[in-house]
């Protein structure tokens, strides 16, 4: 019998989806092994959550670190989220909805997933967090761009109806966004939130809520969670990060608010996708959860100060923040374009992100980071970029 011949790999929802854009510029950033440079282009935070990995006891963790626990996470992390998520929504959270995740990627995976089947639409409001679109792909769904975010320092939201009403078919299944914005810095307000929940309520579609940067919200009204709005509260999935919000990165760790009636598919697809989320990377978000508010409220004041710190010294038109750990600049003006003016800030010792992974409109912006770095190199990368900018392309 002739064997069948191995074919290359192949899966058409994903083939034509890019690796993350984050890989060429860090193939560029190795071939400069003698430069530092001031890596603004990553997301990531210069602070941490002082978390002691060690061995622990039975009365001090549900489980041992070289034991897997519940698939849907340990019962002393899922207690904890569930006071936490209690206080802040200001009502009961049955457990059973909480989902910990590897990451907030995960979270949104999950969340895809459970919704969506192939052909459905996702209204992705954009800019957007770059591994959006893929991941509604890789759920069998399609990423349909809706623009809304402003882009520039002369910006404004548009009207949330007028705005979405243009993208509302049959074949929509929900709406995605985060807030604060990653990569423009804007926060929606909870007016905004209401008229997205009032479509979605009328046109029996989900909401997927990211809140990676729910503690980093400084807007007047400070952060909204949509989940708690009654129109939507049965057709809300919400996602949070201990990434973002204690400086946890490595620890990829994350969790899921799930619909009521969503929460055991939501569990299947946590299953069997990973099993369980190690049991050291709970026990390190449980005691970062258990560290006190005044870990985050130091975490706050480092962020409000870095994004002060842009606003002031940055000379390139750029989004004004209202939280987040991000500013999207504008360089329409700069003739040879966005790679160009990267390649530069390079040279000079700092990275930028391209705009052009953050959405379909943003082709001629490039995304700064002001929280991976301290403030006296913050305010360096800055110098080079706005010696880039003032110099001009044809220096």
């Amino acid at each position: 019998m002739v064997p069948k011949p191995i074919h290359g790999a192949h899966n058409p929802v994903l083939d034509t989806t890019a690796l993350s854009v984050f890989e060429p510029i860090i193939a560029r950033l190795k071939t400069l092994k003698d430069k530092q440079i001031i890596p603004l282009h990553q997301g990531k935070t210069v602070y941490t959550t002082p978390v002691e990995l060690r061995p622990w006891g039975s009365d001090e963790f549900d489980y041992p670190p070289y034991h897997d626990g519940p698939t849907c996470g340990t019962e002393a992390l899922i207690d904890a989220i569930q006071q936490k998520l209690a206080a802040q929504l200001k009502t009961e959270i049955s457990p059973d909805r909480i989902q910990i995740t590897c990451g907030i990627t995960q979270a949104l995976s999950i969340a895809f997933h459970s919704i969506l089947e192939p052909g459905d639409e996702v209204l992705v409001l954009s800019p957007h967090w770059l591994f959006t679109k893929g991941l509604v792909r890789a759920a069998g769904g399609i990423p349909v761009e809706v623009p809304f975010f402003p882009r520039g320092p002369n910006e404004v939201f548009g009207n949330v109806a007028s705005v979405l009403e243009p993208y509302l078919t049959s074949k929509v299944r929900a709406i995605y966004f985060n807030t604060p914005n990653n990569p423009t810095g804007k926060v929606m307000s909870r007016r905004q939130l209401e008229e997205v929940a009032d479509i979605a309520a009328s046109q029996r579609i989900y909401v997927v809520a990211d809140n990676a940067y729910e503690y980093y919200d400084y807007s007047k009204d400070g952060f909204f969670d949509p989940v708690v709005l009654p129109a939507i509260r049965n057709q809300t999935f919400s996602a949070y990060s201990f990434s973002k919000s204690f400086g946890l990165t490595g620890y990829r760790i994350g969790y899921l608010l799930s619909p009521p009636k969503m929460a055991e598919l939501a569990r299947k697809f946590g299953l069997y996708s990973i099993y369980s989320v190690p049991t050291c990377c709970q026990f390190a978000a449980l005691s970062a959860l258990r560290s006190g508010p005044e870990v985050i409220e130091s975490h706050r004041s480092f962020i409000r100060r870095a994004l002060e710190i842009t606003i002031e010294k940055l000379r390139v038109p750029c989004t004004v923040p209202d939280g987040g750990f991000y500013t999207l600049l504008d360089l329409s003006s700069w003739s040879p374009g966005v790679d160009d003016f990267i390649a530069r800030c390079i040279s000079g010792g700092v990275s930028l992100a391209p705009g052009q992974a953050f959405g379909d409109q943003c082709g001629s912006h490039a995304r700064l980071c002001y929280s991976v770095v301290g403030h006296d190199d913050l305010m360096r990368g800055i110098e080079v970029i706005n010696g880039v900018f003032g110099r001009g392309p044809q220096s």
